[in-house]
């Protein structure tokens, strides 16, 4: 799982707020296809706070934006809701056909 936080900040003397959107990608495995990609984003989807996501399915992986941190066990859970896996490849190194489950954390700064 590799996660990015981006800091959008609005331009105009009466805007006080500043938004944090937070993309995290992760390795996903099973997928094949389209309805697979339909799944996976129609489940994922469902997750509070999650504003868009994107599934690269030769890649093997899904990127998720999201009004703040998602929770990777909400992520997991919406991905074995879809059918699939999602899998940590740093500890194997092998990407979307990983052989292990337990994504790991990366915090931008």
């Amino acid at each position: 799982m590799n996660e990015e936080l981006t800091l959008a900040v609005p331009i105009g003397p009466l805007t006080k707020e500043i938004e944090l959107m937070t993309t995290t990608t992760y390795d996903v495995r099973g997928m094949t296809c389209n309805h697979c990609a339909a799944s996976v984003t129609a489940e994922v989807s469902t997750i509070p706070g999650v504003t868009d996501v994107a599934v690269d399915v030769p890649a093997g992986q899904v990127t998720i934006s999201s009004e703040a941190q998602v929770s990777a066990s909400a992520v997991k859970a919406a991905v074995a809701e879809a059918g699939y896996e999602v899998v940590d490849s740093s500890c194997c190194g092998t990407g979307a056909g990983a052989s292990c489950s337990s994504p790991s954390t990366v915090s931008a700064p």
